[in-house]
């Protein structure tokens, strides 16, 4: 098998597809939209494999490595990568690179393999936990054949995990064991624990871990999502629409496959209350909805309203959140957990596959392009992704862009 693959590296004679041998132990696991690592000339880069093809050819490398258990971008997101880069006039890598949460990409490493290394270096360790100094002493040497580097990638992404602790027999505890014995009257009251909060009364992991070999605990590794908004209760209400509000959700509702409308109404004539109706409707016939609204406009208040009328199937992406909670919340979008997502520009590319509505917000705002390559404008694409689910795109503004 062979694997059609976009590597990083944004050099124009380069922006192509390079083909390389799957292994056997990939073939069944290799998908177009998946994250690898491969060979490049003396280097080892990130790849986004866009196609596969049956058969074989002398002289190609191998793939090294599949970076992900399953695809991380979709089979449309790889075809919106070519629109951008046709109109944007931007490397296809960039514009597949950048539909990626940060926790996705790679940093580029050396590591230290063999060789007469200098003191307070070691062999297996990386070039960039030295000081400038020494990484300028380690090169030297590696330019002169004394020592061997390696290329390597390093990952960004993290998963929290916490280890839950459930009781199963305090009487196998020794009464002279007291940080153990405090720990299961702790469990007495509440059978099933965080280690985190066992570790606030002073718990060590091998006191943890001799507790589960005499058998008074079951530990069990459990991975966490970090929601910054998971106290935000659902709560019902019940919204009353004037006259003006109820045509345009109606509008909304009766739209065309892939037609784009314009909400046109002043500031606090109550534009948010038809994007919340429409949205809901959306989701009552089982599709999704992506909600872009500028960076400033994304405050706590307008997420809470968001959350208070959807619960839990709202994923939120800006840039306020840490990298891990992004990844969180584009992990939850992924594994097709949420219907509804709010988000800055980049939300635009949230893989959805369901997708019923996309609306933008104050759509006259400029923060809407993005000004470092690729130059995409969030309204452009999704424009272009309400065509291809054949849903439409609404533009709300009291101050339409002169394009709308």
């Amino acid at each position: 098998m062979i694997a059609h693959v976009h590597v990083d590296a944004p050099v124009i004679t380069i922006d192509r597809p390079f083909d390389y041998e799957v292994p056997e132990q990939f073939e069944a696991l290799i998908e177009p939209g998946m994250r690898v690592s491969v060979p490049f000339g003396s280097r080892r880069l990130l790849g986004i494999v866009v196609g596969t093809s049956d058969g074989t050819r002398e002289g190609l490398k191998p793939l090294e490595a599949l970076l992900d258990e399953e695809s991380s971008l979709t089979d449309e997101l790889l075809a919106l990568s070519i629109h951008v880069k046709e109109t944007t006039l931007c490397f296809r890598s960039s514009a597949l690179l950048a539909m990626l949460p940060a926790a996705l990409k790679v940093s580029y490493d050396k590591e230290i393999k063999e060789g007469q290394v200098p003191d307070g270096v070691r062999l297996g360790t990386h070039l960039s936990e030295y000081p400038k100094e020494v990484q300028s002493v380690i090169l030297g040497l590696a330019k002169k054949g004394e020592l061997t580097l390696a290329p390597v990638l390093k990952e960004k992404k993290t998963v929290k995990t916490d280890v839950v602790v459930e009781l199963l027999d305090a009487t196998v505890v020794s009464k002279r064991a007291k940080k153990q014995l405090e720990a299961v009257r702790q469990l007495e009251e509440t059978p099933r624990m965080y280690w985190s909060a066992l570790r606030q009364i002073g718990l060590t992991r091998p006191q943890l871990q001799k507790l589960a070999e005499l058998g008074a605990v079951r530990l069990t590794e459990v991975e966490l999502n970090r929601d910054p908004y998971a106290t935000i209760e659902q709560v019902e209400e019940s919204v009353q629409l004037n006259d003006s509000q109820a045509n345009a959700v109606r509008a909304i509702h009766e739209a065309d496959a892939g037609e784009t409308l314009l909400v046109h109404g002043v500031t606090g004539s109550g534009k948010t209350e038809v994007y919340l109706e429409s949205i809901g409707q959306v989701i009552d016939e089982g599709k999704q909805a992506i909600l872009l609204v500028p960076e400033i406009s994304l405050t706590p208040m307008m997420v809470k309203r968001f959350k208070r009328r959807f619960g839990d199937r709202v994923a939120v992406l800006h840039s306020a959140l840490s990298k891990g909670e992004k990844y969180d919340e584009w992990r939850k979008i992924k594994r097709n957990e949420v219907d509804v997502v709010v988000g800055a520009r980049s939300a635009i590319f949230a893989p959805l596959d369901r997708l019923g509505l996309i609306i933008l917000d104050e759509e006259h705002e400029t923060t809407y392009k993005q000004e470092e390559n690729p130059r995409y404008h969030a309204r452009d694409v999704a424009i272009w992704r309400s065509r291809y689910h054949g849903c439409p795109v609404v533009l709300g503004s009291a101050t339409p862009s002169l394009e709308s």
